[in-house]
């Protein structure tokens, strides 16, 4: 299809014909011989001839027909003919042009647009409108389905009636159902969000609904209560939305775009809406606010138990090394005293017993030897108190339960409100803990003797239930301590809450995987692994070829880059570049970059633009806004504000000719995270077509690497946990970011510092469309067993850089000692467990579906697979399984010393990633954002402009490559850039005053796009 005609929603642009150069029009005005013999035998005058040619070619390049034509095509179509007389389109008679029209439909094998051949089409609109998608988006989908699918396209209008159709019918149902299923005193309750409080007519009041919109993220008391009194607002209206939402016809992200537009809107915007479309808006957000909110509670008390727990096993420990010390003195004293009584009563011995003395002396020298001088009683009974006052001091887990205790009260003004409110999904007769919990809400959080311990460890049920008294505070505190491991670990789970349900909650469940099986892992893509024991049988056979293969290599010194040890294991060595390779790199060094000029990372963001249409992207984050959009200059601004780590209004001040409220309401309106991951992608899909991109992917095709990198948090987060080693006493969140083999960056996160990255490795994976990874990689510490089965499942190639991979442990099937007998130096340490991954292979395969269907994400699953992990067998036997292509890996890493210099090359691309974001964080060294979406959306406008400043680096030495003069300077040129990386920024200026005038943004290496996209650039 000819990319001109899908790419705009422009009316004009549309339905006007397509701007063929010099190469288009003889490829689409070229008249196949059975469409010539069709002209031949039913068009009749020359004109005829060529108006139904011109019109072919269009319609061969745009399936479309136009109601016009550029003079210079009918020119040339009568040119190609040898017709010498002027022909103009006007005089195309409008009968005639229909049946030429159904002649070349016919030809061409399309079918004309009418309402039975674009039956198929309404569901793509649907699902579109399900998801809230733009309407020009969805425009442009249909654009593309029809000519895929070979139906006619017609006119800008026809079009646009036919999605506005589908969309409004799709809205009516569901404003419907909000008709139909809100009361009159439910769309009271609703309605009253609109009001300011008791004093509707102060103005310093805030509106009910804006007080809804902010979640706290502190785990402070009045933080929390505030929280709280969010939560009692919200229930009752929740408990009017949940069953209404429940019926509405929208995707995931439907209703987060709803919810979305009921944030970022002012009151009055919301307000004016219709009753029922307002109600619609209202009772979206409600339900997404309240899950949102439930799962913020769950996390503060979690956190706030985990600090209190923490706390308290810090001051028992402080305090039992200080009793240590002071034990240590007193017992040395004693020691002393005794040492020094045990002396005195051998001198009395021996005086006593000495013939020589008579009596008198002896009673003397007794007297002498015991008179206060020299032993003092008082000393002695002082020091035996001491140490008895020792004995009786509590140490251990009662000086952990003291100050458990100690702590119950700041804890309880933290936590008891919270746990009275959580609704737990579990059986309260089955689980004695859940019994508790139901008893402390019950009687609103006041304990006494009558409430169950039986959820209690016996030591802890001594130290509450004792024999004089009932220790309710300590009591409490220990509730609170269980049910926070609980909810980690899975026991417990929570009712309308995203991150805490049961695990099956979060899978296709086993009833419809059983009944559709083929289907879903038909479009999963896993129908490869259907039959498992034909899999077993395949696996087994591949273990066996790989540890015979490594094993000869080493056997026959092929690989010359590896040590055995003789037990098994390995240590792995490295070819290292020899002097000449060194010398050889530096004669050949050329400047690839400008040095006598600098280039404003604001031109680099519109020269970017102007080639890739990123821009273009950015869609309001309501369907329905129809206000003129603003200049392109605010949206540069606005990316370079959050991506610098500057603010709006501080960026605002440092710019020319960009206005606060503008820049204000741009970012607001337009700045989402989906909104930005597109215009990151714009940027890729562009570098892909870039023939000089091609020149970086190497032996082991388009590589890929992710790494974390641990930034502070300015504020309370509950998206940030606390690293002495990162962050101080300051949060800590890590922005996970993936890199190519080229430079570009396809997609990042934002996740807690404390988070294990290997999950969210996998997700990053699968949202990422638009770089292919053929070997993906990070360090050691992104893998498990469990991951290397997830991605062999899921059909992706990872290959990690594992320290001292010689000492990792190897399987097979077979037990060691048949390697052994082999005399490989190289041989498994454990057998795979064949039959647990068999007997729960469906499990496993309905996980992965869940995965790649976007059911759950893997770091959700993950997270609740950990906690089971030592009882779970599902999650037994994906590390089981997981085993194998571990193992297989691990074999090859050691047999090819190639693979592994690959790797450590990603993985260095990575850490120059690392350093390019923090030159670009010039406003300051962390983030100030707390909610996690917001400091994703941060993190990726400083990935778009990191993608940006590599796509510039691109197309500029494109431009260089083909200004190349000769030969020699070509190849030198080339060469250069094959050893170079993408990722320099040191002719870019990132800081100082930003100047968003016309003048200023110009491309001032003046790059021709035709040039450095042309296929014949890259000359090997």
């Amino acid at each position: 299809m000819y990319t001109k005609k899908i790419c705009s929603t422009d009316k004009e642009f549309h339905d006007t014909p397509p701007q063929f150069k010099a190469l288009d029009r003889k490829r689409f005005f070229y008249v196949e011989s059975h469409f010539k013999q069709l002209i031949t035998q039913n068009v009749r005058g020359h004109a005829n001839i060529v108006y139904i040619i011109v019109a072919y070619g269009y319609f061969k390049a745009t399936g479309q027909f136009f109601n016009s034509a550029i003079q210079e095509d009918v020119d040339y179509v009568a040119g190609r003919l040898k017709l010498k007389q002027s022909f103009r389109w006007e005089s195309y008679n409008t009968s005639t042009r229909n049946r030429h029209r159904e002649m070349i439909i016919d030809a061409l094998g399309f079918k004309p647009f009418n309402q039975t051949t674009i039956q198929p089409l309404l569901p793509l609109i649907r699902t579109d409108a399900r998801s809230q998608k733009n309407p020009d988006k969805c425009f442009i989908s249909v654009c593309e389905w029809l000519f895929e699918h070979k139906v006619e396209t017609p006119d800008y209008k026809t079009i646009c009636d036919t999605v506005e159709s589908v969309y409004k019918t799709h809205m009516d149902q569901q404003i419907a159902v909000v008709k139909n299923k809100l009361s009159n005193n439910g769309a009271q309750k609703l309605d009253a969000l609109f009001s300011k409080g008791k004093d509707t007519y102060d103005e310093m009041e805030t509106y009910r609904i804006t007080l809804l919109k902010k979640l706290n993220q502190s785990t402070k008391t009045s933080k929390i209560r505030e929280n709280v009194a969010i939560y009692d607002t919200l229930k009752p209206l929740y408990d009017i939305a949940l069953p209404i939402v429940s019926e509405l016809d929208f995707t995931k992200d439907g209703l987060k775009r709803y919810a979305l537009s009921v944030h970022r809107r002012q009151v009055f915007q919301i307000n004016r809406l219709k009753d029922h479309d307002r109600h619609l808006h209202l009772v979206i957000f409600i339900t997404h606010q309240f899950q949102q909110l439930v799962d913020i509670l769950v996390e503060t008390f979690l956190a706030s138990v985990k600090t209190a727990v923490n706390k308290a096993e810090n001051l028992a420990k402080e305090e039992y090394y200080k009793q240590r010390q002071e034990q240590s003195g007193h017992t040395q004293a004693l020691v002393k005293d005794t040492v020094d009584l045990v002396s005195l009563v051998e001198k009395l011995k021996e005086t006593l017993n000495n013939p020589i003395l008579s009596d008198s002396e002896k009673v003397e020298k007794a007297i002498r030897l015991i008179s206060p001088s020299k032993i003092s009683t008082e000393n002695v009974n002082s020091h035996v108190k001491d140490v008895q006052e020792d004995l009786d001091k509590i140490s251990g887990q009662a000086l952990e339960m003291l100050f458990l205790e100690e702590g119950a009260t700041s804890l309880q003004l933290k936590c008891s409100d919270i746990l009275r409110r959580l609704n737990f999904d579990c059986d309260v007769k089955s689980n004695k803990l859940i019994k508790a919990i139901s008893q402390y809400q019950t009687k609103n959080g006041k304990v006494d003797d009558t409430f169950p311990v039986g959820f209690l460890t016996n030591s802890e049920t001594g130290y509450v239930d004792t024999k004089d008294s009932f220790r309710a505070k300590l009591y409490r505190i220990l509730l609170y301590k269980h049910t926070a491991a609980a909810i980690k670990d899975g026991t417990l789970s929570i009712v309308n809450s995203n991150r805490y349900r049961q695990l099956e909650q979060y899978l296709i469940s086993r009833e419809y995987f059983q009944k559709n099986r083929d289907h879903i892992l038909n479009l999963a893509n896993m129908d490869d692994f259907k039959d498992v024991s034909k899999l077993v049988e395949r696996w087994e056979l591949e273990l066996d070829a790989q540890y015979k293969e490594t094993n000869e290599h080493i056997l026959e010194n092929i690989n010359e880059y590896i040590e055995t040890d003789g037990l098994g294991g390995f240590k792995l060595t490295y070819e290292r570049n020899t002097r000449t390779e060194v010398l050889s790199e530096m004669e050949n060094d050329v400047a690839l970059f400008p040095d006598d000029q600098y280039i404003r990372i604001a031109e680099a963001l519109s020269t970017v633009n102007a080639a890739s249409g990123f821009l273009d992207e950015f869609e309001h984050n309501s369907i329905r806004y129809r206000k003129p959009r603003p200049e392109d200059k605010n949206f540069l601004a606005g990316i370079i504000a959050l991506g610098e780590h500057l603010s709006v209004p501080k960026l605002s001040k440092l710019a020319r000719e960009i206005e606060l409220a503008t820049l204000e309401s741009t970012t607001n309106g337009f700045f989402t995270l989906e909104n930005l991951r597109r215009a990151n992608d714009a940027v890729i899909r562009f570098v892909n077509q870039l023939p000089l991109a091609k020149v970086f992917i190497g032996d082991y095709g388009l590589q890929t690497s992710s790494d974390g990198q641990k930034w502070t948090v300015a504020y309370e987060s509950l998206n940030a946990n606390k690293s002495f080693k990162y962050g101080g006493r300051d949060p800590v969140v890590s922005a996970y970011t993936f890199i190519d083999i080229r430079g570009m960056f396809p997609y990042s996160m934002v996740i807690s510092g404390a988070e294990f990255e290997a999950h969210y490795m996998v997700d990053g994976l699968l949202k990422n469309d638009v770089v292919k990874s053929d070997l993906h990689s990070t360090d050691s510490h992104g893998y498990t067993e469990a991951i290397f089965g997830l991605t062999h499942l899921l059909k992706f190639s990872f290959g990690p850089r594992i320290k001292n991979p010689g000492k990792r442990v190897l399987y097979s099937f077979k037990t060691p000692s048949f390697y052994k007998k082999k005399s490989y130096p190289i041989f498994p340490k454990e057998r795979i467990n064949k039959d647990k991954i068999i007997d729960n292979w469906e499990d496993v395969l309905r996980l992965c579906s869940s995965i790649k269907l976007g059911e759950v994400t893997a770091s959700q699953i993950f997270k609740r697979l950990n906690s089971y992990s030592k009882s779970n067998p599902l999650y037994e036997a994906l590390k089981a399984f997981g085993g194998i292509p571990k193992t297989l890996f691990l074999l090859r890493y050691a047999d090819d010393v190639g693979m592994r210099k690959a790797i450590h090359r990603q993985l260095n691309k990575g850490e120059a990633g690392n350093k390019l974001d923090r030159a670009l964080a010039i406003g300051r060294a962390d983030y100030v954002q707390t909610i996690k979406e917001d400091q994703e959306i941060a993190e990726t406008c400083k990935r778009l402009l990191k993608n940006v400043i590599v796509c510039w680096n691109f197309m500029y030495l494109s431009k260089r490559l083909s200004e190349a003069k000769t030969d020699i300077e070509y190849s030198l040129l080339l060469k250069k850039i094959k050893a170079s990386s993408m990722l320099a920024w040191e002719h870019f200026v990132f800081h100082g005053e930003f100047d968003f005038s016309q003048n200023s943004l110009k491309d001032s290496q003046q790059i021709d796009l035709q040039k450095i996209l042309d296929p014949d650039l890259i000359k090997e």
